[in-house]
């Protein structure tokens, strides 16, 4: 059974393929327009109002979130390719928390079934070893509960 894991955030992905404990990287995508500001991705965009409770007001998602939406739209579409053409039949998702809401809200139902643990950490830019051993705990975890 092949397992892929997704670690991402709104300015990078990283697709590893787990055999055993081991992992093996398949793929980095790299999303820069996640680190522009609103202000420079639409200059021309209204600003937010006030009231006068110092809250702000806006009835449109910023360019930013929007962008965001978009990557998380671009990955899930990466994993569904994946599932169809039979490379993977599990996954594990890990991002913070705002940007892995975004990604399940993109999974098509037949790819959400096959997520088998996600994790709400930022780790996109950890080093291999740090993601192996919180994939293999989350992992362990999941496996401690199915055989109960």
């Amino acid at each position: 059974m092949t397992t892929w894991v997704l670690l991402a955030s709104r300015t990078r992905a990283r697709i590893f393929e787990r055999r055993g404990r081991l992992l093996t990287s398949v793929r980095t995508l790299e999303h820069p327009q996640g680190r522009i500001a609103d202000q420079d991705i639409d200059p021309n965009r209204s600003r937010r109002t006030f009231d006068s409770h110092a809250r702000g007001h806006s009835g449109e998602r910023s360019p930013h979130e929007n962008s965001a939406m978009r990557f998380s739209k671009t990955l899930a579409d990466t994993l569904r390719t994946g599932r169809v053409e039979s490379r993977v039949d599990r996954f594990v998702l890990v991002a913070e928390p705002h940007f892995l809401g975004l990604l399940n809200k993109e999974l098509d139902h037949t790819t959400a079934s096959r997520v088998v643990a996600s994790i709400s950490k930022e780790l996109v830019a950890e080093d291999v070893d740090v993601i192996q051993v919180a994939i293999n705990e989350a992992l362990s975890e999941l496996d401690r509960v199915s055989v109960v």
